[in-house]
């Protein structure tokens, strides 16, 4: 392969993602392009660098999904407002399985995952995880909440698992919605979910979760970053606590 070493002001990131279950992986090779203004011939070094990546014979027989993303933002992030990924080979994601236990029996949903999609590191963490939190929760006869929710992961795989009626779920990476969307449709859940692009604070005071949606026993998810809840959603909560029963 190309030897990135001489130019790794250029290399960002490379990152890795994998499905457990269904043994598939994807790469996505993260530059920063203006880095390359200081070399000579940058333009062939850079088509260079994507050509041997997608000719590497490991790769080739390894990697599912192999993508590029270009950014040149200083902040130590895989995406910024202004990156551009293309995608070298495959689809452009990945696909995992996520299994729990539910009262002794194993309920499966596919979930598809584009490179900027979060998803839990650890599939075999999050299906403890959850399962966990599935037995907590007991019976849901109403409906469900995601808030925060990534691909769907947790909201679609407690409704597959037989919890709730309904699910809406939120989430501020457009990708990850639409990976959710997806998923609800490979798994038959497409007529019983909605998921929304956008802030939780924001799209709450818009109305895209009415209270019609509020049916009582209703359950509640939160998975949110590391700043924590939106004082605005902490309130919509609090309200919720006060004129319905829910989880």
């Amino acid at each position: 392969m190309y030897d990135i070493k001489q130019h790794t002001g250029f290399l960002r990131h490379l990152v890795l993602r994998e499905g457990v279950h269904t043994g598939q992986l994807l790469l996505n090779l993260v530059i920063a392009p203006k880095h390359f203004e200081s070399v000579p011939a940058h333009s062939s070094i850079r088509e260079m660098l994507k050509q041997d990546f997608c000719k590497d014979p490991v790769l080739q027989e390894q990697v599912t999904s192999l993508v590029v993303t270009e950014n040149n933002g200083l902040a130590d992030i895989v995406k910024s407002q202004d990156a551009k990924t293309e995608t070298l080979r495959g689809d452009g994601h990945y696909f995992e399985e996520i299994i729990l236990n539910v009262q002794e029996e194993t309920s499966s949903t596919r979930r598809r995952v584009s490179p900027f999609s979060f998803f839990q590191t650890n599939t075999l963490g999050a299906e403890l995880l959850f399962s966990t939190a599935v037995a907590m929760a007991g019976a849901i006869k109403g409906n469900i909440i995601d808030l925060y929710c990534g691909s769907g992961t947790i909201g679609l795989s407690f409704l597959k698992a037989g919890l709730g009626s309904k699910v809406k779920g939120i989430e501020i990476v457009e990708d990850a919605v639409k990976d959710a969307y997806f998923s609800a449709k490979i798994n038959g859940l497409e007529e019983r979910s909605d998921f929304y692009a956008g802030k939780a604070e924001q799209l709450l005071q818009q109305g895209v979760i009415d209270s019609d949606f509020f049916v009582g026993n209703d359950l509640v998810i939160v998975d949110p970053p590391r700043e924590g809840l939106h004082p605005d959603v902490v309130n919509f909560l609090n309200t919720l606590k006060q004129q319905y029963s829910y989880k």
